[in-house]
C-alpha cells in the first residue's frame, strides 16, 4: 500500500489526520517505511514510485550531510545492511529538512526534520 492510497485504505486519511495533529503538538515522530512516506506528505513533500523497488538486504550509506548530526552519523558511518521492502521513493520537504542516507538503488533512504522527527524507508535492525 501506498501514501495515495486513501481509495482502498480508509484508515490512511485518519493516519495522515493524527500525522498532522502530532507535527502540530511538536510531538517525537519516527517514520519507519510506510510511515516515512506519510510524515513526507504530511510536511509537504510528494512520494512518488521509485526508480528502483527495493525488496531485500541492502547496504545504506550515509549522506554527506549527515555528519551535521554526530550520533546520526555514528550509526550509519559504516554503511550498514538493513531489511527493505519498498517501492516508492519520498522527497525531501524543503524545510530545512535534509536526506542523511541513500543507497545504489535509490537516494533518500532517510530523512531529518528537526530532532523530533527522523524519517527512514527501510527498516531498522
Amino acid at each position: 500500500m501506498g501514501v495515495y492510497d486513501e481509495h482502498l485504505y480508509s484508515w490512511i486519511y485518519e493516519e495522515k489526520q493524527f500525522i498532522k495533529d502530532c507535527i502540530q503538538a511538536d510531538k517525537k515522530i519516527l517514520g519507519i517505511c510506510l510511515g516515512s512516506h506519510l510524515l513526507s506528505v504530511c510536511l509537504g513533500a510528494d512520494v512518488h514510485p521509485a526508480e528502483n523497488k527495493e525488496i531485500g538486504w541492502f547496504k545504506v550509506s550515509p549522506t554527506e550531510e549527515c555528519k551535521k548530526i554526530g550520533w546520526l552519523y555514528d550509526l550509519f558511518k559504516d554503511e550498514p545492511v538493513v531489511f527493505h521492502w519498498h517501492g516508492d521513493q519520498f522527497e525531501i520537504p524543503l524545510d530545512g529538512s535534509f536526506s542523511f542516507l541513500e543507497s545504489n538503488a535509490n537516494r533518500n533512504q532517510a530523512f531529518y526534520h528537526n530532532e523530533n522527527m527522523i524519517k527512514s524507508q527501510h527498516h531498522f535492525l
